[in-house]
């Protein structure tokens, strides 16, 4: 998918002589379901995860990350379509010998219905949202259910975590063994620049330390055989 979840991702163009990338192949929030191929491009996308899956003699491979993001993006029917990429690549993969695990994960923080969106879980606690968007997840087939999550899009909206907040997702789909596919804190408050730099999120390395420790024991409890921390930082000094 794009890097905003609202589309495929950007083709290489086969005739260019350097690496030429073209975003609008395919149409804003594409839908496979009512294209004249329906089923083209997710055959294509099981093919190429297989074939990642034998160069790299990976032992996780991710088949779809933060899915849910599409459906909220673009909608159900697009969604149900993008999942069955997912599950074409899980199946594909599968098959090789010596397979290695796959993950399809989910946003967090979307299914608690963060950052606030209109339209979306209006007037709803954190619980009520997940209560509605708990189908969502129940089509996703995989060796593990994957956790992405960012909860600083909850802290910067008065939202704190609690100890539930990681293991209700996992609930969802006792079937499939939960994994931290992704997740991160930052250490400092964070700005946005909108002409001069506003407050995005407020933070610390205290704040970031709670969160790790209740990513740990989280996946202690579930034994959990991954967690991934991941988190935006600038090389760069100034």
């Amino acid at each position: 998918l794009s890097e905003n979840w609202d589309t495929l991702a950007a083709r290489p163009d086969p005739d260019a002589s350097i690496l030429l990338l073209n975003p609008l192949w395919k149409p804003y929030c594409y839908d496979p379901s009512i294209d004249g191929d329906p089923l083209r491009y997710q055959k294509i996308y099981g093919g190429f995860a297989s074939w990642v899956a034998k160069e790299t003699d990976a032992a996780w491979l991710v088949v779809g990350q933060r899915m849910n993001l599409y459906e909220e993006n673009c909608g159900r029917s697009a969604y149900d379509s993008l999942v069955a990429f997912a599950t074409e690549a899980h199946q594909r993969v599968s098959e090789l010998e010596g397979a290695p695990r796959t993950i399809v994960s989910v946003d967090v923080e979307d299914l608690y219905g963060f950052p606030a969106k209109q339209g979306r879980c209006v007037l709803a606690t954190p619980e009520e949202c997940l209560a509605d968007r708990a189908e969502l997840v129940e089509g996703l087939v995989a060796d593990h259910l994957g956790l992405d999550s960012y909860p600083s899009w909850a802290l910067a909206e008065g939202e704190k975590w609690d100890s539930g907040w990681l293991t209700r997702i996992a609930d969802l789909r006792p079937d499939l063994p939960p994994v931290i596919s992704g997740t991160g804190f930052p250490s400092r408050d964070l700005f946005s620049k909108q002409g001069s730099c506003i407050p995005l999120v407020e933070s610390s390395e205290q704040d970031q330390l709670l969160w790790l420790d209740r990513v740990l024991a989280t996946a202690s409890s579930r034994s959990m055989d991954l967690v991934v921390w991941s988190w935006l930082r600038d090389p760069v000094d100034g």
